[in-house]
């Protein structure tokens, strides 16, 4: 899928021909991150805009809103968005734990077979050729092979695949034999219906020599089908032909070539493939044409939490990669990776973590380097604390938790950064779940400032201001810490948010008779003469950025004025880059190309005309969090 595409299918009516088109081209060429913000951007009240948004939503990470959507259309009996519930109770996202409810499955797919729908057939099939679902977990073949012949019957392309799959594993006899000469048939059979996975199915069997005239691998016709399904879009065949690159196999003199590879891969992660981050990790901490060192385990560690992100593999899964994404963490971790250690650590000690709950093995973990550790665990409820994760009884089990790593520590107990975590961790709990700022300000004033963060800064201040009389001593303590904080803080919107902070402290009432004498008030009064214009500019940002989302956006055609071209792109990119920087829009427009780009492109001049109207706001009245 394209831009370009999904304009045309966001503006078409409900049809179920284009919902199936849609289901297919996103299951095999995923969607890229630009895709898929494109589709959240464009939503409309029709069946097939809100099927599109809840892929997003999926290819986005955000489960959540993506669940909320497909309810509403579950509840009005929409056979696709009831395939999709479906899956995601099969695969235990937006469930009790994260864990599988096949009940609530089957009991949609059911329904949904019912009226015919190939899509419920096949995942239903699945079910039974991986036994989920079934007592014992024991796969019912017969049932299976039943669904998929009924769905071929229907023309499904996809059924036959299934199908070739049971027949090349042997799964529907009693000694498991392999019939390779149906299995070719069968796919055969689907690439003639124009089936891309088709084609990576047999390009799997010539690979492996199955069914071939000599039963050795035959890699330039498996390489023949890949290409064809990659020129079409498919994600699957980029991997596979990665790996083929990768290991040096159909290539000049059998060498492996990664500089291919990689960019095969680079191609499907960005259409959302979890495979090919976890392959693109593999070849990264195997040092495929490169040294590792510790920013290439990062990157690594990157991409396994991405896929994990978007496909969180349930351990009792037959397909699962639960187990080759804890082996990728476990070489990490021998080699010292810190984040990767602590990742596998959480991840085993949380008893709803990506992998199954082993507390022995992630105290082993932990105690390899339990103050960086503990440190991240605290930073980590600290997070669920702000972003309202956490209830009170689960604030509860997390302080136990801090208190049994804590005494895990071997005679570290009492070190700063362990004193500083635990104090930021009261302080957040004080301020968000049990209301008292009192509390919450004390133990801030315990944390050393080396160990506070621009976050920490921003929550004293903002509990400072929030007092009916500013004492002089907390009042200077704030200023001080504001001045770290914009050193400290991650981006210029938290500098931007502390200048305003910071010049209504200035202005409060009385408070220039009790400042000290290093800080005078006209110094005041000019950082708070600055804040209209950093107002202004974050004001004129933003409008840069809604621009360069529909130059994004008309990529593929032209605007009113004539083509998009690259010099205004750059131009936006470049514009909001210097602003966010300091510059004033007024010093930038004497350029040439500014002056160029506005006399060619009319849209483009009036956003500037825009711009430069914007009117000079008032530092906004900032109201402290807890309240």
């Amino acid at each position: 899928m394209n831009i370009q595409i999904i304009s045309e299918i966001l503006a078409s009516e409900d049809n179920d021909a284009i919902l199936k088109k849609i289901f297919m081209d996103v299951s095999l060429q995923g969607l890229s991150s630009e895709e898929a913000h494109f589709i959240l951007s464009h939503q409309k009240n029709t069946i097939v805009c809100q099927i599109l948004s809840v892929l997003a939503y999926q290819y986005s990470g955000d489960f959540k809103k993506s669940i909320q959507l497909l309810d509403e259309l579950v509840l009005r009996d929409e056979a696709l968005s009831m395939v999709l519930r479906a899956d995601m109770y099969i695969n235990g996202r937006g469930t009790i734990e994260n864990k599988p409810d096949y009940e609530q499955a089957i009991s949609l797919l059911e329904r949904t077979i019912e009226q015919g729908n190939i899509e419920a057939m096949l995942l239903r099939a699945d079910m039974y050729i991986y036994g989920r679902g079934i007592i014992n977990n024991k796969p019912d073949y017969e049932q299976a092979i039943s669904l998929l012949e009924r769905a071929i019957e229907q023309g499904s392309s996809e059924a036959l695949v299934k199908l070739s799959f049971i027949y090349r594993e042997g799964l529907n006899t009693t000694k498991n034999e392999h019939d390779y000469k149906q299995t070719i048939s069968l796919l055969e059979r689907a690439i003639t219906q124009g089936s891309t996975k088709a084609m990576v199915e047999l390009a799997f069997m010539y690979r492996k020599g199955f069914g071939t005239t000599t039963n050795q691998p035959e890699y330039k016709q498996a390489i023949s089908l890949l290409e064809r399904a990659i020129e079409q879009g498919n994600t699957e065949a980029m991997v596979r032909r990665a790996a083929l690159f990768r290991d040096g196999l159909g290539t000049p003199r059998n060498e492996p070539d990664y500089e291919q590879a990689i960019s095969l891969l680079e191609r499907a992660i960005a259409q959302g493939n979890t495979e090919a981050m976890l392959l693109h990790a593999d070849m990264l901490i195997n040092g495929c044409g490169i040294i590792p060192d510790q920013s290439t385990y990062s990157k690594a560690l990157a991409l396994i939490i991405k896929a994990l992100h978007l496909n969180p593999w349930h351990p009792c899964d037959p397909c699962s990669r639960i187990k080759d994404v804890q082996y990728l963490l476990s070489e990490m971790a021998k080699q010292m990776h810190v984040d990767s250690e602590y990742f596998l650590f959480i991840n085993l000690y949380k008893p709803d973590g990506y992998f199954p709950h082993n507390k022995a093995a992630a105290l082993d973990l932990f105690q390899k380097h339990p103050i960086q550790h503990f440190a991240t665990f605290c930073q980590g409820c600290i997070d669920a604390i702000i972003t309202q994760e956490l209830t009170e009884e689960m604030h509860q089990i997390q302080i136990e938790r801090i208190n049994e790593l804590r005494a895990l520590i071997p005679n570290n107990k009492n070190t700063p950064a362990v004193q500083a975590a635990i104090n930021r961790f009261i302080a957040y709990g004080a301020l968000f779940i049990s209301k008292d700022p009192s509390i919450s300000y004390e133990h801030f004033r315990k944390v050393p400032e080396e160990h506070l963060s621009a976050d920490d800064f921003i929550e004293i201040t903002h509990m400072i201001l929030a007092q009916g009389n500013i004492d002089h001593q907390d009042t200077e303590f704030a200023l001080e810490l504001s001045q770290h904080a914009q050193e400290k803080a991650p981006d210029d919107d938290e500098i931007r948010r502390l200048n305003s902070i910071v010049s209504k402290l200035y202005l409060k009432k009385n408070l220039f008779t009790k400042r000290s004498e290093t800080t005078s008030a006209k110094e005041a009064l000019q950082l708070h003469a600055q804040i209209p214009r950093l107002n202004r500019a974050t004001q004129q940002i933003n409008l840069l950025k809604e621009y360069q989302g529909y130059l994004l956006s008309k990529d593929k055609f032209e605007t009113r004025e004539g083509p998009v071209d690259e010099l205004t792109k750059d131009l936006v990119a470049t514009l909001i880059n210097d602003i966010d920087m300091g510059s004033k829009l007024e010093d930038l427009l004497i350029l040439p190309d500014i002056k160029k780009a506005r006399k060619n492109n009319a849209s483009f001049n009036n956003l500037i005309n825009q711009l430069m109207q914007l009117p000079f706001l008032p530092a906004q009245n900032l109201q402290p969090s807890y309240k």
